[in-house]
């Protein structure tokens, strides 16, 4: 995921000032969260926003969200903007058939009004059903060509816009066509 937001935030919104801080799986992140955002706010003071971006992979999007916000509490930094990517990764490039036939010189664009293909944050098993229909995925080689490709605004993950629009915010540069982020939105996440 670092290799993804990187290449996504560069490409988008150059005038962030940023650092994507990977753990390898989500015990770690939940294990060093809490430290990591003390030392992080002790460095910086009040100059810096925190966005805790975990995948789910599951059903349970609003537990997940809870618990990272009390660990987030925890931390004294209540501030802390939760995003969750309901399932993985991988749901946000379903929700751009067209740049996946570009990467992958496959053609499942026409496929994206299947039942199937709709709704990209209810796919389960989404890293064995990306690989199913793109056999060369690499999770990391695969990354930053996904986040300079990839397209915002016809993009059919609501976890993807969910996302974007907390960048925009953030950055205060508005580079999609979503006027804010709609409240059904916000229910989808849990991030009310």
């Amino acid at each position: 995921m670092k290799e993804f937001l990187n290449s996504f935030i560069e490409s988008n919104f150059p005038c962030l000032k940023f650092k994507v801080f990977a753990y390898q799986g989500k015990q770690e992140l939940e294990k060093n969260i809490v430290s990591k955002l003390r030392v992080l706010t002790h460095s910086y003071k009040d100059n810096v926003k925190f966005v805790i971006l975990r995948d789910a992979d599951g059903p349970n999007c609003i537990q997940i969200k809870k618990n990272l916000a009390n660990l987030a509490n925890e931390a004294g930094r209540s501030d802390a903007i939760i995003r969750i990517v309901c399932q993985a990764l991988e749901s946000w490039y379903f929700g751009d058939l067209k740049t996946v036939d570009l990467i992958h010189g496959t053609k499942h664009y026409n496929n994206r009004k299947k039942a199937k293909f709709r709704d990209p944050d209810e796919i389960t098993h989404t890293r064995e059903e990306f690989t199913k229909i793109c056999p060369d995925y690499s999770q990391v080689l695969h990354a930053e060509k996904y986040g300079k490709q990839i397209k915002i605004e016809d993009n059919t993950s609501k976890s993807f816009k969910v996302f974007v629009s907390t960048l925009e915010q953030l950055s205060g540069k508005k580079i999609s066509s979503i006027q804010s982020t709609p409240k059904n939105l916000l229910e989808f996440g849990g991030l009310e």
